[in-house]
């Protein structure tokens, strides 16, 4: 699978028509585009979620009580660690047996062992010494996960129905997912892929009006996640 996108896997099963349109609009979600999504990246996703596609909307649905935020709090507090927030790394070295962080204005930690949690698509606003694999300093040049991919928070007026829609791949808005209901509208989350220019507010409101003709965006916010230093 590791030779394998989603685009390829989808050509595999020979789809057509709204078949097509159903299984290549659901993982471009994930990607931004198929051609840039790693069916190995999904395919590790559903076995860990225990193999099917029903149990992986059923973990996806799950939500932790207090938020992904409880979660990091409790693992901060149970973990004892000095937080150090607002600390852009720029470079990681290795020098005389220890290894050393550079933090954005100069400062620098040393440990002995240094665990690395940044996503692929920032390795290449490192510097390393030594520095890492080819193999990675490809994966970080090209792209993994959702190069393309924005994620957008909307108030919606003129409709009250909690849908949720999915659009084919290439759509301005891929994904529509309802959220809680205001008194001056509902909250939708949605997904976008590169057709859409999240920051032109027109364009972004036509593409709700194409899933929901009905409605009208009061205000929204949009997180392009692989442009966020």
């Amino acid at each position: 699978m590791d030779r394998l996108s989603l685009a390829d896997r989808i050509a595999q099963l020979q789809l057509t028509g709204v078949d097509h349109d159903w299984v290549s609009g659901a993982t471009s979600v994930f990607a931004g585009g198929n051609r840039t999504g790693s069916l190995t990246g999904l395919a590790q996703w559903y076995q860990l979620a225990g193999g099917t596609y029903d149990k992986f909307l059923s973990v996806m649905s799950q939500l932790p009580e207090g938020g992904m935020i409880s979660i990091l709090e409790r693992m901060l507090r149970e973990s004892g660690a000095t937080i150090r927030l607002n600390s852009l790394v720029t470079a990681i070295r290795e020098r005389g047996g220890l290894t050393q962080v550079e933090v954005r204005g100069g400062r620098v930690y040393k440990a002995p062992v240094v665990v690395l949690a940044t996503p692929v698509n920032m390795w290449s606003t490192l510097t390393f010494e030594p520095g890492p694999p080819k193999v990675y300093t490809d994966a970080a040049r090209e792209g993994l996960g959702v190069p393309h991919a924005t994620k957008l928070w909307l108030r919606v007026k003129g409709t009250s129905e909690a849908v949720s829609a999915q659009a084919p791949e290439g759509a301005p808005i891929l994904l529509l997912i309802r959220q809680k209901q205001l008194p001056d509208g509902r909250i939708f989350v949605a997904f976008t892929g590169p057709a859409l220019d999240v920051f032109d507010p027109q364009a972004v409101r036509a593409a709700v009006g194409g899933l929901l003709p009905e409605a009208r965006v009061a205000e929204y916010r949009a997180k392009e996640w692989h442009k966020d230093p």
